[in-house]
C-alpha cells in the first residue's frame, strides 16, 4: 500500500479520450476528464492521480502542480510520452516533471476507483493507493 492519498482522479487519457468500461467505478462523482478540469476550473482536493502519461497527462500534472496540489502522475506504459511528438518537447516535459514535486508511476494500470482508494496493477501484482 501506498501513502500518498489521492483526492480526486483525473482521467488524461489522450485528445480523444480512451475511458474503458473495464475499469470499475470508473463513472464515480470523483472522477474528472482532464478536459473538463482545465476548462472548468473544478474545485478538487489536495492530492490528485492523474491517469494517463501522454501529452494530456503531462501537462495536466504540471499544471495541478503548479496550483500547490500533491499529484500522482500513473501511466501504464513503461514510459511518459510513448507517443510520437516532438522530441524537444517530449524532453522539455520530462525534464519538467523531473524538477515537479509530481510522483509519478508507469507500468501500472488503473483497475478500480473507490471511494477512498484506487487500485492499480503491474507485473507485480495489484496495488491499492488509499485516498
Amino acid at each position: 500500500m501506498l501513502s500518498a492519498q489521492p483526492e480526486a482522479v483525473i482521467w488524461a487519457a489522450g485528445a480523444q479520450p480512451l475511458c474503458p468500461a473495464q475499469v470499475k467505478g470508473i463513472e464515480s462523482a470523483q472522477v474528472v476528464f482532464a478536459e473538463d478540469l482545465l476548462r472548468n476550473h473544478r474545485p478538487l482536493g489536495e492530492c490528485i492521480a492523474v491517469i494517463g502519461g501522454g501529452l494530456v497527462g503531462c501537462e495536466t500534472a504540471l499544471h495541478l502542480d503548479t496550483l500547490g496540489k500533491r499529484v500522482i502522475l500513473i501511466e501504464m506504459q513503461p514510459e511518459l510520452l510513448a507517443d510520437n511528438i516532438f522530441l524537444q518537447n517530449k524532453m522539455m516535459l520530462i525534464n519538467m516533471l523531473k524538477a515537479s514535486k509530481i510522483m509519478v508511476l508507469t507500468g501500472r494500470q488503473l483497475t478500480q476507483i473507490k471511494a477512498q482508494s484506487i487500485v492499480l496493477t503491474s507485473e507485480d501484482g495489484p496495488e491499492e493507493m488509499v485516498c
